[in-house]
């Protein structure tokens, strides 16, 4: 930093930016216009701007020193709406005021239309009931957890449409409804516009900034980008947790320096978790400060790193020649860190004397991360002295044995001929010390402490975190391997040396060119894991469901490797041809017919269901619509292999002809007989059209003596035998059941009757006569 005065780098408007929103008013204060203005001559409720919207109330809100804002009912759109009435020869950026009109977001106040009417430039908006979020202060911390997610979505949407809005404040929150649920983004006067390819414009002008919540950038003329917004989106946190600007009492010369040095008073009475928030939305440079990705981290609760250097670099504070009282070799943060392993740098992290030095002589938020490593690695002291290391000195290379890295394709490239050694059996030590790193988390370390992943560290973290718990203890050699694509996930996979792919859908043209060297790559990576671990590092579309496929042919196919290696071809080669009686087969129903063409092909499609080649071609190519229906029909229990075939053929042509069935006698009548006679009848069950007949036979009624040889239909000429053996509760007379009888050809009731005589009794002996 020059030292130069910060004021000089400033041209001062001829009216003070702070005054704006004088501290000592309420920033709700209504205005009241002065005299002079034409406009203000008319009753308010006469006045009808551009012949469509009848003031019905106003000015609202507080004095912009450019406009007034008035509630208008628009005539043609039969609604209410805020209307923005610009003084004399003010007006916002008309080259954005199209790309404004487009900005349709539940957390952006929508621009209906905009014009001008007396030589005066009016927007028209939504009107927002709730009014502004400045009229609710002081907010607790609750509630700015309630209404953030709604900020940083209409914030988001703002960038990614090319629009940077420049004066985040609390006056520019406004609430939809009075229940204050929707909180929007709005008054968008001094926007800027990303150029075509994102190239960000410089800031033209200060004179309608609002000095309070203006980023450094903003004020030294430099580039404008989403993290001015963000930036401004601290300070307004700030505001509406205090009720108060926090530099309500401050000079504007003390305001530029807090800005520009990065001196911003961060309230002490907030929660550390709050102090984080504000201090990462406010980091003075851009490229540390945070944004959406990281505030919404922050948001689910994760651990969201500071840049800590971003202070060393902008506050003078941060630069100390204290020596450290417990290694006084050391006087500055990097020279402690390079210092650690010479004293018992431990001991005194967890007594919290380099958290104290740091404090005085450094700065207070790396002694908060200091403080956060004591709480989190007691009893870990490798992993704490690494984390020490880092905070310390964040943008120091990563160690891995003799080599010192620093980026990450050094690290991807170390790594990729430590795997190609460990092929050869050459050269462990390497692989070792990597994979210590990434047991103990340096790595992560490292990558959060100095962004070496850029936007994507925190994303990278968190992948690496998850690559240890599903491999560490299953299966670590294929930890490095996944390590590698994590780093570098634009990397083609090696088949062979000389044969790589760059996505999953270069497997067909692989197969194609190489047939045998892709059946053994897909044998060993199915049961190594390393295919799906290229498919999540890459995250190619539906990554998770290719997976998930995979894990699920690893299990169902431990011992049947050949069908593995087709279940994943044909996953990504559904072109692949099945080979069924000399016929190259990629049609559902052309099987279903190949297969019902005779004996011969039926039994050969039997065979392709029992060995698990039908099912696993229909599943992996999707050609059938559920699976569920069809393992239903192919898993059913109690069921012979002829009858699941006939199901399987009707899933893949419904047009199919059914069996038809057909059965003699229509009805059986078993006559009279009594409780002891015996008696049985034959049915005979035929199809007499094609394919395979089954089902089963139930009675109607049981308990009366109507037995069956058998239950269950399985085949297409069957006979049953029915046995009536009358039990002895039977009442004599005439009873009456019914067979009915369930197939895939058809159904049927069979009636059952007999007639139950009464046992006839013996001769009474002549003396039973005389007495009876």
């Amino acid at each position: 930093m020059s030292d130069k005065p910060v004021t000089q780098r400033y041209q001062q408007p001829a009216t003070p930016l702070t005054q704006r929103y004088p501290a000592t008013q309420a920033v709700t204060q209504r205005y009241v216009p002065e005299a002079e203005v034409a406009v203000h001559a008319k009753t308010r409720k006469d006045l009808l701007i551009a012949q469509r919207y009848a003031v019905k109330d106003g000015p609202l809100g507080a004095c912009s020193g450019e406009a007034e804002v008035y509630l208008c009912q628009d005539r043609v759109a039969a609604r209410e709406v805020a209307v923005k009435l610009y003084h004399d020869h003010a007006m916002p950026k008309t080259s954005i005021m199209d790309t404004l009109k487009q900005l349709q977001h539940p957390n952006v106040v929508r621009l209906y239309e905009y014009g001008k009417w007396q030589a005066r430039f009016y927007e028209v908006m939504e009107f927002c009931a709730g009014g502004v979020m400045a009229d609710f202060m002081p907010l607790s911390e609750e509630d700015i957890r309630a209404y953030l997610p709604g900020i940083l979505d209409g914030l988001s949407h703002c960038h990614q449409q090319g629009i940077i809005h420049r004066d985040i404040k609390p006056n520019n929150l406004f609430f939809l409804t009075p229940q204050r649920q929707t909180v929007l983004l709005g008054d968008f006067g001094i926007s800027s516009y990303l150029d075509r390819g994102n190239q960000i414009r410089m800031t033209q002008s200060a004179s309608h900034l609002t000095l309070d919540y203006a980023a450094p950038e903003l004020i030294d003329g430099h580039e404008v980008s989403p993290k001015t917004d963000y930036y401004g989106l601290g300070i307004t946190l700030m505001h509406l947790l205090a009720g108060y600007s926090p530099f309500h009492d401050k000079s504007q010369n003390d305001i530029l320096v807090a800005h520009l040095r990065g001196r911003l008073p961060i309230p002490e009475k907030l929660s550390l978790d709050f102090q984080n928030l504000l201090r990462g939305l406010t980091l003075p440079k851009p490229e540390a400060r945070w944004a959406y990705a990281e505030v919404l981290a922050w948001q689910r609760g994760e651990c969201v790193p500071l840049n800590l250097d971003s202070y060393a670099t902008t506050t003078a504070e941060a630069v100390t020649t204290q020596p450290y009282p417990g290694y006084p070799q050391a006087s500055t943060p990097l020279e402690l860190a390079q210092s650690l392993e010479y004293f018992k740098a431990y001991n005194q992290l967890m007594r919290g004397d380099i958290r104290r030095w740091v404090f005085d002589h450094v700065s207070q938020s790396m002694a908060e991360a200091i403080e956060k490593i004591v709480v989190g690695y007691r009893d870990k002291p490798e992993q704490a002295l690494c984390k020490l290391y880092y905070t310390l000195a964040p943008q120091s290379p990563l160690q891995i044995a003799r080599h010192k890295l620093e980026n990450l394709r050094q690290f991807a490239d170390l790594l990729n001929i430590a795997l190609q050694d460990r092929e050869q059996g050459a050269d462990t030590d390497l692989v070792q010390a990597i994979e210590s790193a990434l047991w103990q988390e340096r790595i992560e370390t490292w990558l959060l402490a100095g962004k070496h992943a850029g936007n994507r560290s925190q994303e990278l973290v968190d992948k690496l975190s998850s690559l240890r718990k599903r491999l560490q203890y299953k299966q670590p050699e294929t930890a490095l391997f996944a390590l590698l694509y994590t780093l570098d996930p634009k990397r083609p996979l090696v088949i062979v040396p000389g044969v790589e792919i760059q996505q999953p859908k270069d497997l067909k043209t692989l197969f194609q060119q190489h047939k045998k060297v892709t059946e053994k790559f897909l044998k060993t990576s199915l049961y190594n894991k390393y295919f799906e671990e290229w498919l999540r590092a890459a995250a190619f579309p539906n990554w998770q469901q290719d997976v998930a496929f995979i894990e699920e042919t690893r299990r169902m196919y431990l011992d049947k490797p050949q069908l593995g290696i087709y279940s994943l071809l044909w996953r990504y080669y559904p072109d692949l041809p099945l080979p069924f009686a000399g016929h190259k087969v990629t049609q559902i129903t052309e099987l279903a017919h190949l297969i019902d063409a005779s004996h011969e092909s039926r039994h050969a499609g039997l065979k392709l269901l029992k060995t698990g080649w039908l099912r696993t071609w229909l599943v992996a190519t999707q050609k059938v619509s559920s699976v569920a229906k069809l393992d239903h029909a192919l898993l059913a229990v109690d069921v012979s292999l002829e009858s699941k075939l006939e199901a399987l053929l009707q899933l893949l042509d419904p047009n199919l002809a059914q069996p038809q069935l057909q059965v003699k006698p229509t009805h059986l009548n078993f006559g009279s007989l009594f409780h002891d006679e015996i008696s049985s009848e034959t049915l005979q069950i035929k199809n007499i059209s094609r394919g395979f007949l089954n089902g089963e036979i139930t009675l109607e009624h049981y308990g009366e003596g109507i037995t069956l040889d058998k239950y269950l239909i399985e085949g297409n000429h069957l006979c049953f035998e029915i046995t009536l053996e009358p039990l002895a509760k039977l009442s004599p007379g005439v009873h009456q059941n019914n067979l009915h009888i369930h197939s895939n050809g058809g159904e049927q009731v069979i009636p059952i009757r007999f007639i139950l005589r009464k046992t006839p009794q013996e001769p009474l002996p002549w003396w039973r006569k005389i007495f009876s």
